[in-house]
């Protein structure tokens, strides 16, 4: 009877070790209502978020403050419809793409339709009113935004998600028999249409698909703002841009003698402004201008506003007055330019195609539908533009101009986190002082201190606990929190600079002591980021090829994340470009990674109604030397462009590897050497955060104060043991 005491402290001792070295427990594995209560945390999956519709009872629907009442639009529309009328068959849906003529992503406000249509204004996403049915397909970043935004007057079609029907299936089984689809064929593209068409093709109900010209939203929106057609234009520097577009345009002629085309329409302005060394403020977020680009052997011709192309520089650019080229000579075509209105492009379309001399014509897929009827069936030749992967490389005067465009920016984001950090404590809760508004206003502000900003690349994501569940979240009024040191904080945002860079960067930050699972988190999202970007791998290959070792660390624990893990970068064009990316499964129109590309690595992880975190750099395609040269290939790897610390509070240390930290300890010694000087010159402070944050990772193997607990306990336990059987 003596011994029990022995016993019984045996059995604490070594339940403590055991306990001790057990993982923790992870949210999103076993996320109970009694995990919540047990350690005093909401439970995400039962609390009711007041900013979200709830269209259970649609004799009363709820819709919160951020929500647009569509019911009087729909029913304009609507009428509008049915008084459409060919062959005795009525117009009974209506299709509203997200994008405009040029299939752009960021959109002039005149050209927002499907935003002011249904309220939501995520980038990605299709809408379709019938007569009696009104829904919006988009995918998975944006099902939280679209439930804050819409009324109940829309079905939400979660297109992410398995055995949801996509627009031309579901049109197929919600219309009657011999119904007629209208769409504005100057806004959907030929693939899409296509899709379309095919599904038609095959249904026993004879729907056809109708290209009305007149577009009926804007029949309705009697407030649509006026399309930019006078704002200016402005030329990249020959030092950044690194080729003249006479040159370009020798490099696009050789492609299409490959493909023995005579004629290329160009239709994305991204491309055009690439070509012509030429950039503008037409749209916001992107520094472009509304063109289209005819090639041919013997000129290039281009559609812009007549009112942007009056200044003298401009027009001595593109050579519209010299008269001393001669165009019929074989080695000037390359200099001739000749300039119509954006307006008349159709028309000039429609002549250049119908010449005997023109019997081939190069255009993309992704162009629009009228681009694809005004070009005869018989010189059609639809094939990816040459200028997308063309402009993807960067040449060596763009790399320079890239890399010091994301020094630019990184300055301006350490400034902001050192801000960050020292005002939120001060703060105290109060939104007056600090709020997911002030940070996105403060961060433009440091940037626009830097010498080449042009304007923000996108708009910034700004997200504050919960709405950093949200994937592509912006913060508006009736969304905008508190930014406190209770829950973790999104900056995703990003700068164009006329260096000739589009930079893209996102931190997630804790302003306080991090609880386990935001760690967990936190620290699983950061190893995936650095196992991509330590990738080595031949030539040809694909970034969709790489895109798993990025969510192993998720994957393990039965996480994932919803949208890509990377993006093209371009050189102060669109801050998403192709042809390449990082994501699941392999697209028909992506090309392999080239020496020269930049891209975008930005893991992450999302719990609804309760965090996220995303961690974002920018990386460099590069060569890399070998021991081994396997089949006689060439090799290549990454190289990061963006210098702005990870918060070590978040990261739990035990998880990394050592090639994990010897990875932050190069990178953070980067940081030192890329931007150390210019902080120091231009604010102490930041620089002196930016030290004590990028300080050197050791290695403490079991040395930790928690291994030192459990291996105390270990020790008593044993001798315990040891007086117990003495």
């Amino acid at each position: 009877m003596r011994r029990r005491p022995y016993i019984s402290l045996l059995i604490i001792a070594l339940t403590a070790v055991t306990v001790r070295s057990n993982t923790p427990i992870e949210p999103g594995r076993f996320m109970d209502g009694n995990f919540y209560n047990r350690y005093g945390f909401r439970n995400p999956k039962t609390i009711r978020s007041s900013d979200v519709r709830d269209c259970s009872m649609l004799s009363n629907p709820y819709h919160p403050s951020t929500v647009t009442l569509t019911g009087d639009r729909i029913k304009a529309l609507r009428d509008e419809m049915k008084a459409i009328s060919r062959d005795g068959r009525f117009v009974r849906a209506y299709i509203i793409p997200s994008g405009d003529a040029h299939q752009s992503t960021f959109l002039a406000d005149c050209d927002k339709r499907r935003h002011w249509m249904t309220g939501f204004d995520g980038t990605s996403g299709l809408a379709i009113v019938t007569h009696n049915t009104s829904a919006l397909w988009t995918d998975s970043r944006y099902y939280i935004q679209a439930e804050r935004q819409m009324d109940c007057n829309w079905i939400l079609m979660r297109g992410s998600d398995f055995g949801v029907p996509d627009p031309w299936e579901w049109l197929e089984m919600v219309l009657p028999t011999r119904s007629d689809v209208a769409f504005d064929p100057k806004l959907l593209s030929y693939k899409h249409y296509n899709y379309y068409v095919k599904t038609f093709l095959y249904s026993r109900k004879e729907i056809r698909m109708y290209e009305y010209n007149q577009n009926l939203v804007d029949l309705i929106w009697k407030d649509r703002p006026l399309c930019p057609d006078k704002e200016p234009l402005f030329i990249m520097d020959a030092s950044w841009a690194g080729m003249t577009w006479a040159n370009k345009i020798v490099k696009i002629r050789e492609e299409m003698r490959n493909y023995k085309v005579d004629m290329l329409v160009v239709h994305a302005l991204d491309e055009s402004a690439w070509l012509y060394n030429m950039r503008g403020i037409d749209i916001r977020y992107n520094p472009l201008y509304f063109s289209y680009t005819i090639i041919t052997f013997v000129e290039s011709i281009v559609f812009i506003q007549s009112d942007k192309v009056l200044e003298r520089s401009i027009r001595d650019h593109l050579n519209l007055d010299d008269k001393t080229i001669d165009c019929s000579v074989t080695h000037q075509t390359q200099h001739c330019v000749k300039h119509f209105d954006y307006e008349h492009f159709y028309n000039e379309l429609g002549k250049y195609a119908s010449l005997t001399s023109i019997q081939r014509i190069w255009f993309s897929e992704e162009a629009s539908y009228s681009i694809y009827s005004t070009i005869p069936e018989l010189k059609r030749m639809m094939r990816q533009s040459p200028l997308m992967l063309m402009k993807s490389i960067k040449n060596p005067s763009e790399i320079s101009g890239m890399k010091e465009g994301f020094i630019q920016d990184s300055v301006a984001m350490i400034e902001l986190s050192h801000w960050l950090y020292d005002q939120v404590p001060r703060a105290k809760g109060d939104i007056n002082l600090m709020s997911e508004m002030i940070s996105r206003e403060k961060a433009f502000e440091y940037r626009a201190q830097q010498p080449d900003f042009v304007m923000e690349s996108f708009p910034p994501i700004s997200a504050f606990g919960l709405n950093g569940a949200v994937v592509h979240y912006q913060v508006t009024p009736e969304t905008n929190l508190p930014i406190t040191n209770t829950d973790m904080y999104i900056l995703d945002s990003g700068g164009q600079y006329k260096c000739g860079a589009t930079t893209d960067i996102a931190r997630t930050y804790h302003f306080g002591k991090p609880r386990e699972y935001h760690k967990q988190a936190y620290t699983r999202v950061l190893k995936g980021l650095i196992d991509l970007s330590l990738n080595v791998f031949p030539e040809r290959t694909y970034g969709s090829g790489l895109d798993s070792g990025a969510r192993r660390y998720l994957w393990k624990n039965g996480w994932d994340y919803g949208h890509g893990t990377g993006h093209g970068i371009g050189a102060c064009l669109s801050v998403h470009e192709g042809p390449v990316r990082f994501g699941k499964g392999q697209t028909e129109w992506e090309e392999p990674l080239y020496v020269g590309m930049f891209l975008s690595n930005e893991p992450g992880y999302y719990e609804e109604n309760f965090y996220g975190v995303r961690l974002e750099t920018a990386m460099a395609v590069e060569w890399q030397r070998t021991d081994n040269n396997y089949g006689n290939q060439t090799w290549m790897t990454f190289k990061e462009v963006a210098y702005v610390p990870f918060q070590y509070s978040l990261i739990n240390f035990k998880m990394l590897s050592p090639e994990h930290i010897d990875w932050m300890n190069r990178y953070n010694q980067a940081i030192r050497e890329a931007v150390g000087s210019r902080l120091f010159s231009k604010n102490k402070q930041a620089y002196d955060w930016m030290i004590k944050n990028t300080k050197r990772i050791y290695t403490r193997g079991a040395c930790g104060a928690t291994s030192i607990i459990a291996n105390t306990l270990l020790v008593v336990a044993l001798s315990l043991t040891a007086a117990l059987f003495k």
